[in-house]
């Protein structure tokens, strides 16, 4: 199990620290349960499946599937039906769950990069659309103030 454990936390993208801060364990816990020196009690194995929906027979046995895929598409439906989302919308929520931490920070970091640019571009387009319209009329004898 230590080994399928290891597998787990390195498939969800976090280290000992954070795996054992999500289910409430210390990281030394987690080392030990990772290096086979203890064995997790049935209470973590549960909350380890339960937090990031492990199939609990892979976990203990390796037999199946890493994931219980059934759990995560359930709680997809519940989203799609609360927020009204078309098939796109799920497939760009499933996509996103499916993806590792580093793959996230790359998404993050390509929107926000995408957003900085769009507003440099539209300032620009601003700035052109100021220094080509027309100036103000001056009236005879008055002047022009600023």
């Amino acid at each position: 199990m230590n080994e399928r454990l290891k597998q787990v936390r390195k498939a969800l993208g976090l280290n000992q620290t954070e795996f054992g801060d999500k289910i409430g364990i210390k990281q030394s816990s987690v080392a030990a349960y990772e290096t086979g020196r203890r064995i997790p009690i049935d209470a973590v194995i549960r909350s380890i499946c339960k937090t990031w929906s492990v199939n609990e027979t892979w976990l203990r046995t390796g037999e199946g599937e890493m994931f219980d895929t059934s759990k995560s598409d359930d709680l997809l439906t519940q989203l799609a039906e609360r927020y009204d989302l078309d098939y796109v919308g799920q497939e760009i929520l499933r996509t996103y769950l499916q993806m590792d931490n580093a793959s996230r920070a790359a998404l993050t970091r390509f929107a926000m990069a995408l957003t900085a640019n769009v507003q440099k571009r539209e300032e620009e387009m601003s700035a052109e659309a100021d220094a080509s319209s027309p100036a103000p009329k001056q009236h005879p004898g008055k002047e022009k103030v600023g």
